[in-house]
Formats: structure tokens, C-alpha cells, sequence
């Protein structure tokens, strides 16, 4: 239901989190055509930003990838709206 009220707040960003292999890139694609919004693959953009292959990505200890992934979302955070990742 839209709300024709001007302090409702519309959402700007549709941010899909999740491990690798999961289906995001597949629904953000699809979610990103029907909004006609830009799309940023998440796992393709953490890896150009730690300078790493895909597979070498999927291979970080859990506390490097978590570490690199609140790194990435503040930097996708600020990005101009609207977008989806």
C-alpha cells in the first residue's frame, strides 16, 4: 500500500545480504529491473575493494570477511540513492 502522506520516508536503497552463492545477485537483478534502479553486485564489488579473486574472497577467515563486509556496506551506504545491492 502506497501512502500518498509527504513524512512517510521511501525507501531509497535495497540492500540483499547473505552468504555467496545464495540467489542475491539473481533477486537484486530482478529487484533492480522492476524499480528500474542501478544494481551493485555485493560479492563482485568486496572483492575489486580487497583486491581478490571471487574465490579467494569466498576462502577469508569469518572475522576478514566480516570485517570487509561492514567496510563495504558503509561505502555502499553512501552512495547516491537509489540503488540496490
Amino acid at each position: 500500500m502506497t501512502s500518498n502522506n509527504p513524512l512517510t520516508p521511501t525507501p531509497r536503497r535495497v540492500i540483499l545480504v547473505g552468504a555467496m552463492g545464495v540467489g542475491k545477485t539473481t533477486i537484486g537483478t530482478i529487484i533492480s529491473e522492476q524499480l528500474s534502479w542501478p544494481y551493485v553486485d555485493n560479492d563482485y564489488e568486496m572483492s575489486k575493494m580487497a583486491s581478490l579473486s571471487m574465490k579467494e574472497l569466498a576462502k577469508l577467515d569469518v572475522p576478514t570477511l566480516h570485517a570487509l563486509e561492514e567496510k563495504y556496506l558503509w561505502d555502499v551506504l553512501s552512495r547516491p540513492a537509489p540503488l540496490v545491492a
